[in-house]
């Protein structure tokens, strides 16, 4: 297993909880061997998959959807193609945004806070933009939220198995809602969080919105967006590997489908209950609602160049 990010990473983590489960499958002496390779956006890693693996069942890419969202935003180095991905199993979660009442004052220029790294905003930022709101400045903390609370930031993107639990706590120090990235369904339709359920994905505020044809291709972009930052793990196979094997590979991980993504200070099992690995093509993997037409894809390039932090 090629695991597309350094090994005290939380990609680095789950590459050993799959790869256990995958060696339950195996005949001894078998097992499966980790090789941590490239950065922490994964891109180094998912081109020297795609340009040197064979589809000979052999060897199995662990990457996140950092490196979908260097592909989705024309990352220069980026040299593979999302539409090549061959998923075994992949995990999603969720997260929403929330801005504090200084926020609502200052109206416009809003410094965002998150975990996340200033490419993997992107989808907050363009949403926010949707919106009518403006980020001008991106904090990276440990605690987005206690940034928040403290006047530091005016507002946090909230991600991950705990942010039912983060939600309350906003609202408890007077923070509101501005939108969801909502979830798949088994169809890989958007629908609201489950987690989340009182708060509507950015597709829902558009829609109630005046009309606009920016804001219509611009919604288009942002739900590829949301889906790289959807994107915890994907477990993918080359392009071109057999039907069979493919279909042995999936069979390994369905204990996967069982487990439930938990973070470092323990989700709550309300939230971890709702972000299963999927392993089945039924279910939606997710991958599906990386791609774009063209002209979205144009409106984000233009987006993305008069927005840039």
């Amino acid at each position: 297993m090629i695991v597309a990010a350094p090994a005290a990473s939380p990609l680095g983590e789950i590459s050993h909880r799959i790869a256990e489960t995958i060696d339950h499958s195996l005949p001894a002496p078998w097992s499966v061997g980790l090789r941590n390779l490239g950065g922490a956006d994964g891109v180094t890693a998912t081109n020297q998959f795609e340009a040197r693996s064979e589809p000979d069942g052999t060897t199995i890419l662990l990457t996140s959807g950092a490196a979908a969202m260097a592909w989705v935003m024309g990352d220069l180095r980026v040299q593979f193609d999302v539409g090549h991905w061959m998923p075994v199993a992949t995990l999603l979660s969720g997260g929403v945004v929330v801005s504090g009442s200084a926020a609502r004052k200052r109206g416009s220029g809003w410094r965002l806070a998150s975990r996340e790294s200033r490419d993997m905003m992107a989808p907050a930022r363009l949403g926010l933009y949707l919106l009518n709101c403006t980020v001008s400045a991106h904090l990276q903390t440990d605690d987005p939220l206690t940034a928040l609370v403290s006047g530091e930031a005016d507002a946090a993107l909230l991600f991950g198995a705990g942010r039912g639990r983060e939600m309350a706590r906003a609202v408890e120090n007077g923070a509101r809602a501005e939108f969801s990235f909502g979830v798949l369904d088994s169809s890989g339709h958007l629908i609201r969080d489950p987690v989340l359920p009182e708060i509507p994905h950015l597709l829902e505020q558009v829609r109630g919105m005046p009309a606009s044809s920016e804001r219509d291709i611009l919604a288009r972009g942002w739900q590829s967006l949301a889906a790289c930052l959807r994107l915890e793990a994907a477990a993918l196979l080359p392009w071109l590997t057999p039907p069979g094997l493919v279909a042995w590979w999936r069979d390994a991980v369905t204990e996967l489908s069982q487990q439930a993504v938990q973070d470092p200070g323990g989700a709550a099992e309300s939230d971890a209950r709702v972000t299963p690995w999927r392993t089945q093509p039924d279910q939606g993997f997710g991958i599906e609602a990386l791609t774009l037409d063209n002209e979205a894809v144009l409106a984000l390039r233009q987006w993305q160049a008069n927005s840039a932090l």
